[in-house]
């Protein structure tokens, strides 16, 4: 039972970790836009990782070029099912660490 509750405890840390993880990359994720014709042909732009769920619609300055473009220049639409997605993968890669990981270490231990 101890062990079953310790799992539960880890797997409940790493998808909080991911959330955070998948969450912070909507801020540092963007564009650096060098000339107008690409700034025309840029947006609607999708940023996140590892799969874009904030879109950047329409820029609300207007600075020099090059700039990069991000969350903080732009109107957003955060589209939810993309945000939960990315969560998921990212869960699942870092629970899948983590249990390569534990078994490693458990075998080491053995040795």
């Amino acid at each position: 039972m101890r062990f079953i509750i310790k799992k539960l405890v880890s797997l409940t840390l790493i998808m909080i970790i991911s959330a955070i993880l998948v969450f912070s990359t909507a801020f540092i994720d963007g564009k650096m836009i060098n000339t107008y014709n690409e700034l025309e042909e840029s947006f609607p732009m999708e940023i996140g990782f590892p799969v874009g769920f904030v879109e950047l619609t329409w820029v609300k300055i207007d600075p020099p070029l090059p700039y990069f473009y991000g969350i903080k220049c732009c109107g957003t639409i955060w589209h939810h099912e993309n945000f939960l997605l990315s969560i998921l993968i990212v869960f699942l890669l870092l629970s899948l660490l983590y249990l390569v990981s534990y078994f490693v270490l458990s075998k080491v231990k053995k040795n």
